[in-house]
Formats: C-alpha cells, structure tokens, sequence
C-alpha cells in the first residue's frame, strides 16, 4: 500500500488510490478476503485518499455481495462485464438513471466492536457455514454529529433485504445472521422530534442498497398556531421513498397534485414514488406553498 501511494504517479494528480488486490471472479476463497481486506485498508488510506475498491462483474453468483460493498465504500463504482453479460436489475440499485451514484460519505470501514475480533476463530460467532452477530445505531460514527440536537435518542433501523423497519435506542440491536457470501444491508435513521407530536426519520430511496445516500438535506417550518407543519426533505433519484413518521399524513401531492402514499400503523412506516425522470426534489411534509423543481408535500395536524 506505501508503494500504491508514494510510487504510483497517478496519486500526484488524482486523490484515489487502490485499496485492495485484484478482484479475481474466479477464485471463490478471494470473493470474502476481497471485501474485508478492502474494508480495513480503508481505516488508514480512508483518512488520506479516496479508497478504489476496484471492479466487480454485476453477473456472477457473488455479484450482490460485491454491489452492496461498494454501495457503502464511499468508492466509485465499475464493472468489468463481458458485452450483453449484465444484471440490470442489480446494477440500477447502484446506478440512479442519469448514470450518478449514490455515494457514500465517507469509506466504508469495520465497526469498532470488529477490529480486533476474529469471527472465524473465537469459537462463538461462526458455526461451520455462517456468521452470527449483530447491529446497532451505536456502531454508526458520528450518530450525534448526525442526530442533532433534536434527536429522541432513537433510531429507524430500515432492512434492506426484508423490507422491515424496527425502532432502536442507541444501545439497541437486531441479531443478525449470514450464510458464506451473504450480505444485509441496514439504513440507519435518527429519529427527530419536530413537533410534540411528530417525530420523522428519513430512510430514502428503500429500492436502492444505499438509500440514506439519496436525502441531501432536512427542514422544519410550522405555522404561529401550530396547527400545520411542513417538513422539508431535499434529495434526488427516482423510485420508492421511505420514512419512519409517528403520525400518518392527511395528504401528499408531488408538484401540487395529490399522491397516493402508504403508511403501516404497526411500524409506521411511510411510502410513497417519486416519479420516474426526476433527478432532484424536494419532499414536504405540510401544505404550504414551496416553489421548487418537485415538491411532495405531506400535511399533518400538530
């Protein structure tokens, strides 16, 4: 790794660097060592370059592994497929239509609670064929940071692979089990107060292995009664939107015109499409007037 650094003329003009051997897709024992040496050789070079977890084939039988690895790299992401040898289907949970990512903020590292643990050899965690362990919002860096000082010390933990939405105190885990190049993917959402009522926690573009990576930014308007409540909620990509919201909203409307959403009373989860060919927008929980390029609205009475 100095020698990628220090040597590699390319690290003089670009701040990436790769941070792993090979992918090799013909060797099976490589698919698992790919990912975890990339994982802890991006705690150091994370912290001085932009780590390449290098290229992956989206149609081989370790293709997902590799996909949600990268969705959370914080890396770009490539594919080395032989021509008309694609999974679609894989690659646009990758790739929003207008050919961006949704790319993680920062590299995608182990979890302190791991970095001295060997799973395969302390004789609790691995059972011949498969992982157990756990997860939990404490294992988030910078949660607070994220959190702000709104935050009901909760979090909706959304799973990618079964589609279920749990509520979880920081402390709080899920137990998790994993099968030989398995992978689940978890979104991590503080759950904000903004009202005595309301509480909201964004989960994103739920279709997509990186959905938080599509919310770019959070706000809270009410009017001086406190009877309506806007929240306003700034990201881009189209498909299936996700959010945790203690109370079910009255209406949506997507650039004025009502929207059908769903909304679950025994997790309170909320959905609802952001229409196709739309790059940007902005979701609204309330019924005031906000001039953008998409606006969803979601009224609530306070």
């Amino acid at each position: 790794m100095f020698r990628l650094i220090f040597h590699d003329s390319s690290s003089k003009v670009n701040s990436i660097t790769r941070a792993s051997d090979d992918y090799m897709p013909r060797n099976m024992l490589s698919q698992t060592l790919h990912v975890a040496a990339v994982a802890f050789n991006s705690m150091w070079l994370g912290e001085v370059m932009v780590p390449d977890w290098d290229m992956f084939y989206s149609l081989h039988y370790a293709a997902e592994f590799h996909a949600a690895a990268r969705a959370l790299g914080g890396c770009g992401v490539y594919i080395s497929d032989k021509p008309n040898q694609h999974d679609f289907e894989l690659l646009k949970k990758l790739v929003l239509p207008d050919g961006s990512i949704l790319r993680a903020k920062y590299p995608g590292r182990p979890t302190r609670d791991c970095l001295f643990d060997d799973p395969v050899m302390d004789g609790k965690s691995s059972e011949v064929t498969y992982l157990t362990g756990h997860v939990s919002p404490g294992d988030v860096e910078y949660l607070e940071e994220v959190a702000g000082d709104d935050w009901t010390g909760d979090c909706a933990v959304y799973s990618y692979h079964d589609g279920s939405l749990s509520i979880l105190p920081k402390n709080g885990s899920l137990d998790v089990t994993l099968n030989v190049l398995q992978c689940k993917l978890f979104t991590i959402s503080p759950i904000k107060s903004y009202d005595d009522t309301i509480q909201f926690a964004p989960i994103g573009l739920i279709k997509m292995y990186n959905s938080g990576g599509a919310i770019e930014a959070m706000d809270f308007v009410s009017d001086r009664d406190r009877s309506l409540c806007r929240l306003s909620i700034k990201g881009r990509g189209s498909g299936l939107f996700g959010a945790y919201s203690s109370v079910k909203p009255e209406v949506c409307t997507v650039n004025s015109t009502s929207e059908e959403f769903m909304f679950k009373d025994d997790n309170h989860m909320l959905t609802l499409t952001i229409p196709s060919g739309v790059d940007y927008w902005e979701i609204c929980v309330t019924p005031l007037e906000v001039s953008v390029t998409l606006e969803l609205l979601m009224m609530f009475r306070c």
